[in-house]
């Protein structure tokens, strides 16, 4: 959930900056083509996420109680 919250404040803050900084220089057009473009390179940079599908099989970090005793 933090992370969610975390990209979607961070997305409102870019996203008033992207659009104060094209806006005066390129109107309401160059702010849409702006947008389209962070999209594009968003879809781009997604296909290099690597997930691992088998986080089940893998040993987690907490301690075994059985060892502790």
């Amino acid at each position: 959930m933090a992370m969610y919250t975390t990209a979607a404040g961070g997305a409102t803050f870019l996203g008033s900056g992207v659009v104060a900084l094209v806006f005066p220089l390129a109107g309401a057009v160059g702010v849409v083509w702006a947008f389209v473009a962070l999209y594009a390179c968003a879809f781009v940079m997604i296909g290099f996420l690597k997930v691992n599908q088998h986080a089940e099989d893998e040993p987690t970090a907490e301690p075994e109680l059985e060892s502790v005793r």
